[in-house]
């Protein structure tokens, strides 16, 4: 029986849990949601300490870190992976690392679209077959764009974690819109079917999909030297 950690800060929603995984089944421990906004920094760690005080664990029982690796914003995307990476070096144990949305398309059937907000009024997405298998994304886009290249793509349903203001645009796919976000067994489970977990851990690697929100600010005056100001 391994003891695993499940985090995931990818979108406003915080997710922790802790969960039994033997023998092929997940067994749900205990679990926390929290609406976080840009709030993950402050809230995570509390999370975790709760999730692991509900399940009467302390962090030296656990045998295995996962952790959601977007898409999603920098910063918010970033709190969630490097304490779970800190968290797994100091115990020594694994961390792997996961598709957010996969973990999330682990709760729909059919042809299944998730969608969630990427900002600057574009979403992230991903397309999913009738068996689970990803088979389009991630990718990041405005969701005018997304609702013109894939309608023709048979989606059944459509799951929305976060991308609220695009409710009335997403629903002309025809299809059920429903609000969904990563939960602690999606994310093992995603994982698990990713070929990921139970191997060598390898480095984390956060899904961005393109530059970061926040930039470095331009130079505005010149040294002595003509060089740009330091």
């Amino acid at each position: 029986m391994m003891k695993v950690l499940a985090i995931d800060t990818s979108t406003s929603q915080i997710v922790t849990g802790v969960l039994d995984y033997v023998d092929g089944e997940i067994d749900v421990i205990a679990e926390k949601s929290v609406l976080g906004q840009t709030a993950h920094g402050e809230l995570l760690a509390p999370s975790i300490q709760q999730v692991l005080s509900d399940a009467t664990l302390t962090p030296s029982e656990l045998d295995a870190v996962v952790i959601g690796l977007g898409p999603g914003p920098f910063t918010g995307l970033r709190v969630g992976i490097v304490t779970g990476s800190a968290m797994a070096d100091a115990l020594r144990i694994p961390a792997y690392g996961t598709c957010s949305l996969d973990a999330i398309a682990s709760d729909g059937d059919g042809r299944v679209m998730v969608v969630s907000d990427a900002r600057r009024k574009e979403i992230y997405y991903a397309v999913y077959d009738e068996r689970g298998a990803r088979i389009l994304g991630p990718e990041v886009d405005k969701p005018d764009q997304v609702v013109e290249t894939l309608g023709s793509l048979g989606i059944t349903r459509v799951l929305n974690a976060g991308a609220d203001k695009y409710v009335d645009l997403l629903s002309s796919f025809g299809v059920p819109l429903t609000s969904s976000y990563p939960r602690p067994a999606g994310l093992l489970r995603a994982a698990i079917r990713s070929g990921e977990f139970g191997g060598d851990a390898e480095p984390l690697t956060p899904l961005y999909l393109r530059r970061p929100d926040a930039k470095l600010p331009a130079v505005q005056a010149k040294s002595p030297n003509g060089h740009g100001a330091l």
